[in-house]
């Protein structure tokens, strides 16, 4: 009979076989072969065997799911990997022999990670983990202005993609969350509006408008005046009482050809009929503002007359003539203490 001692305490008496050692280490193999009458003797290998460990390969990941780009942090958790080497496989097409690489996947889908170690005698493991990335969704929009004068109106037009809602920041305090909203701004400043959108599955991107939102203050154009209605020539004095003003340039026009830069001005009105006077206050920022008043002047009456004679003797009868234009009340006074209505 023959008997294989396999150096690890197990045997077998089959003259050939195929054995596998479950266990790493150095194994002296015989084989003690017995004829009918007991003889005996033992054939023993020339060389030991030696079994090699087998490496384990695992490994975790900072995130089993996420939204696109989604980086994820790999972290080998491999056992006998002395003098080991790493061979990753991202499922995207890249790949990577660091043994905690970090890998971030651009493109929403399901990614199945391979991690292959092989240790320094050669032997190897291979373990394998998926990975999904959910589709996020893409900020984008328009606005119709990014500046004007107070109240500054404008509205704002998403082309986001992916998109089942929208968080607005004007950059002034308000907000909103519809999808094309306006806005008016009513103070004035320098505002940058933001735009958050997220997808059904929770995934978010943001987007700041390019071009800062520029509002500059509107003048309130304002004027007090001397009494309005009068004979020509008849001057009126206007007194500038705008308010909200930035180094503000006045522009008056009396309504009969003058005008004046200044912010207090007289003009004299030389000509009856009904004028309408206005102030445009502009400010540093292009905004302006307009008041206006009617100005009505009257015909002025020219008195004129003659009289029949200058001197006579008392009882002296005196014939006095009105050439008087323009009038339509009269007062004689004849210097004696008597006066007269007559024309």
């Amino acid at each position: 009979s023959t008997t294989w001692h396999f150096g690890n305490g197990d045997t077998s008496q089959l003259s050939a076989l195929n054995y596998s050692y479950t266990q790493p280490g150095v194994y002296y193999a015989f084989l003690v072969a017995v004829n009918q009458y007991g003889c005996q003797d033992t054939f023993r290998l020339t060389d030991s065997l030696e079994v090699f460990p087998q490496p384990v390969a695992d490994f975790t990941m900072s995130a089993i799911s996420g939204c696109a780009p989604l980086t994820v942090d790999f972290n080998d958790m491999s056992t006998s990997l002395s003098g080991s080497a790493h061979d990753w496989s991202f499922g995207d097409g890249n790949t990577s022999v660091l043994q905690d690489p970090v890998h971030t996947f651009n493109v929403a889908g399901t990614y199945t990670i391979t991690l292959i170690v092989v240790n320094q005698e050669g032997c190897s493991d291979t373990t394998t983990q998926t990975v999904t990335v959910l589709p996020s969704p893409v900020a984008a929009a328009t606005v119709s202005g990014t500046q004007g004068c107070t109240p500054f109106s404008l509205s704002l037009n998403d082309q986001s993609t992916s998109a089942s809602s929208w968080a607005w920041d004007f950059g002034d305090g308000n907000t909103s969350t519809q999808q094309n909203p306006a806005h008016v701004y009513t103070q004035p400043g320098t505002f940058n509006i933001v735009l958050v959108v997220q997808s059904v599955n929770g995934c978010s991107d943001t987007l700041t408008i390019p071009t800062p939102i520029t509002v500059e203050q509107t003048p309130v154009a304002a004027f007090t005046s001397n009494p309005l209605t009068g004979c020509q020539p008849y001057p009126v004095t206007f007194n500038s009482t705008s308010t909200d003003l930035v180094n503000p340039v006045y522009s008056w026009l009396s309504g009969d050809g003058q005008s004046s830069a200044a912010d207090t001005v007289t003009f004299v009105y030389n000509t009856p009929g009904v004028f309408d006077a206005s102030l445009v206050v502009i400010n540093s920022g292009g905004c302006t503002d307009t008041a206006s008043a009617q100005v009505t002047i009257y015909e002025q009456a020219i008195a004129s007359g003659t009289i029949s004679l200058i001197e006579g003797c008392e009882p002296l009868s005196v014939s006095f003539t009105n050439n008087s234009q323009g009038a339509t009340g009269f007062i004689w006074d004849y210097g004696d203490g008597n006066t007269s209505n007559d024309t």
